[in-house]
């Protein structure tokens, strides 16, 4: 492990890198149509809360994928707690090259890690390599509404500046090749 990499300094030993819970990765994966999902991946997995949850659930192979090889050796430490090591095949690779590596995915997970990428440029970018019918679920942080205090608003302009409305991203979803299924906040 590299113990001077600030990202593994600061999260390497949380369970839990973002927003969202287990209730809400459930409540999401409920929203789905019921299916055998036989290829599911997770982009950007981090240390795999969300993983477990799918694991668990799904019963089937789930490839987590992530940049660091630290946050993967956790989340298979977790795995094998939770006896769910015979569902999860780490790989260490860029997200970006999901679809040169994947193609015919079933479930492409994306909780908030879409981002790193450009969240319009990931979803984009991972169609390809989705199945005829294969879902993608990815989450992003958004504005949902108004007035914005104005002290979030400059800290979010100067901390990620990208960040749009959740009206921009349904917008640009129904110019998309993807049919939208749902929304959860």
């Amino acid at each position: 492990m590299n113990t001077t990499d600030p990202i593994i300094l600061f999260y390497g030993d949380m369970d839990k890198l973002g927003p969202g819970s287990d209730a809400d990765t459930l409540a999401v994966l409920h929203m789905l149509p019921e299916q055998a999902y036989k290829r599911v991946v997770d982009a950007g997995c981090g240390t795999g809360r969300q993983t477990l949850v799918l694991a668990n659930h799904l019963h089937t192979t789930i490839q987590a994928i992530d940049i660091y090889p630290a946050f993967l050796e956790r989340l298979k430490h977790r795995a094998k707690a939770a006896s769910l090591d015979q569902y999860i095949e780490t790989l260490c690779m860029d997200m970006a090259d999901i679809p040169a590596q994947f193609s015919n995915i079933d479930l492409l997970w994306s909780e908030a890690a879409a981002y790193s990428m450009g969240f319009h440029t990931a979803l984009q970018h991972w169609y390809s390599s989705l199945k005829p019918g294969g879902i993608l679920v990815a989450s992003e942080l958004c504005w949902t509404g108004k007035p914005i205090p104005v002290d979030v608003k400059h800290f979010f302009e100067s901390e990620y500046p990208e960040m749009k409305s959740l009206q921009s991203h349904l917008g640009f979803i129904q110019q998309s090749d993807y049919q939208l299924l749902a929304t959860h906040t």
